[in-house]
């Protein structure tokens, strides 16, 4: 076993811990974060590697197998988001959602594989983002030091705003 897939797997027991223990000690923020990172564990699992084999770039980005793991994928992402609605309530499930939407999870995918994206140009796999659907508008996409900051901007809102309206609304 490589150090990615153990580490890996660390990450992915300590948000399991995290969804559990905040589920019985109503930590919702600790729910919020242990959820982006189980979903980007999941992510780095399923594509890295098992369809990409450790980090590759897949025969073919259109085969049946991508199609395959994109549906698995977001059949998980529905149920994890579910989930969250049960035992942490409609702001932290929202909360999670939109950590995806701005791209909280996919750091975390990098960030677990040490895959050094900020040299690859573009990130054009990122137009569903916020930021990235505005650039998409002008037939451009994000930079990897765009997509950074709107992660890490995007999920310290939804933080500011999961607070706010778990404790002052």
């Amino acid at each position: 076993m490589n150090t990615t897939f153990i580490r890996t797997l660390e990450i992915l027991a300590v948000s399991i811990i995290g969804m559990v223990s905040s589920y019985f000690y109503a930590l919702p923020i600790l729910m919020f974060f242990s959820s982006l990172f189980l979903f980007g564990c999941y992510d780095v699992l399923g594509f890295y590697f098992l369809l990409t084999r450790e980090g590759g770039i897949p025969s073919d980005p259109k085969s049946r197998t991508n199609a395959a793991y994109r549906i698995i994928q977001t059949l998980f992402q529905i149920q994890l988001g579910v989930l969250l609605y049960f035992l942490g309530g409609l702001y932290v499930s929202l909360a999670f959602v939109l950590g995806w939407w701005v791209g909280g999870a996919d750091l975390i995918y990098y960030l677990c594989t040490w895959q050094k994206y900020w040299t690859w140009g573009p990130v054009y796999w990122t137009w569903w983002t916020p930021w990235g659907l505005l650039k998409r508008i002008f037939g451009k996409y994000l930079s990897p030091e765009e997509f950074t900051l709107q992660a890490i901007l995007g999920v310290l809102g939804i933080l500011s705003g999961l607070i706010y309206f778990l404790y002052y609304f």
